[in-house]
């Protein structure tokens, strides 16, 4: 498994010539340069569960086929260097059951005195199009400045990377390399454990986390190029539920109880008032929603549910009572 990981990380970095690209695609070269050229993105906004929107930037078909593509090999590039404490937005090496992800980043907290929590505010926006090709010109690219170029252009959008291509997180994860490398660094010197799950960063350590640590692991942030969301900010200690990537760690990894009051009570609200306003309700809207938000908020709420599959397992008997209601609720409103 390795071996073939490696090959296929290998082949992309071999590549020279914009026709190599193309043909690594799937594409023919002037179906490439045209994408390139004419990027096309659809831009909309769509409702948070916390409340207010986001926004997106979503390529046009072609673009994503091409993105796909691209996003396949670059993450076979990632896999030869990932480091262990990334657990966003990556494929599994040879020795994992499971991609890295939520759940695996949660454990690496399992039991720890405290635990310091953050988000980096705009993450996707933060990288610009000159940091996505400083990348593809040096290791472990080190791409001719035209095959840069079409790159570039086919990854970013108005000089940032969009949010809605598949390929923005595993390139945020190369232009992250260095933030990680430096956190990484300091926390280990410090005794602590450091993770990052795509925007999501987190800190443990086994004593009381001083000003000292947090301004200097602040300055290494800020000197990178990003910002933190104050308002995500948070040190939790052990004598309090410790939540790390939505899960509980104080003993093991856990869902919060809450959470599943929460999806009760949105199975609840679809069942007796219907879709309509169940949806409103869900993403406290004061109109009441068109049809793809409501069919993305029975996306959203199956999602939630399959996510306590995924953490406590499917033969739960939470997990199991929760998915039967959604298909006898969904399937007596259609």
């Amino acid at each position: 498994m390795e071996e073939k990981n490696s090959q296929k990380g290998n082949v992309f970095l071999g590549i020279r010539k914009i026709d190599d690209l193309a043909a690594i695609l799937g594409v023919r070269s002037v179906q490439l340069k045209t994408l390139a050229l004419n990027p096309e993105y659809n831009t909309f906004k769509i409702p948070k569960k916390s409340g207010g929107f986001r926004t997106i930037e979503a390529p046009s078909q072609a673009l994503k086929r091409v993105q796909k593509n691209l996003n396949y090999h670059l993450q076979h590039v990632y896999l030869l260097f990932r480091p262990e404490f990334v657990h966003g937005f990556t494929i599994k090496n040879e020795k994992e059951a499971h991609p890295p992800g939520i759940v695996s980043n949660a454990r690496a907290h399992i039991s720890r005195s405290n635990i310091m929590s953050l988000d980096l505010e705009d993450f996707f926006h933060s990288f610009s199009a000159k940091s996505v090709w400083d990348l593809f010109r040096k290791d472990p690219f080190n791409f001719p400045k035209p095959l840069a170029n079409i790159l570039t252009m086919l990854t970013t959008w108005y000089d940032i990377l969009p949010m809605g291509s598949p390929v923005s997180p595993v390139l945020s994860n190369f232009l992250t390399f260095n933030l990680d490398h430096k956190l990484s660094v300091f926390t280990a010197s410090q005794n602590g454990i450091y993770t990052r799950y795509a925007d999501d960063i987190t800190f443990s350590f086994n004593y009381w986390i001083s000003d000292e640590i947090i301004q200097k692991i602040k300055m290494i942030i800020s000197e990178e190029g990003f910002r933190i969301n104050e308002k995500k900010f948070r040190i939790q200690s052990e004598n309090a539920r410790q939540m790390v990537t939505g899960l509980v760690v104080n003993d093991k990894v856990n869902i919060n109880r809450r959470y599943i009051r929460q999806l009760r009570t949105v199975l609840f609200d679809w069942r007796v008032n219907g879709i309509d306003r169940a949806a409103r309700n869900y993403y406290k809207l004061r109109h009441y929603p068109d049809h793809p938000i409501k069919y993305r908020f029975q996306k959203s709420v199956k999602g939630r549910i399959q996510f306590i599959g995924y953490v406590r397992g499917k033969n739960d008997r939470i997990f199991k009572n929760l998915i039967e209601q959604f298909k006898i609720i969904q399937s007596s409103q259609y």
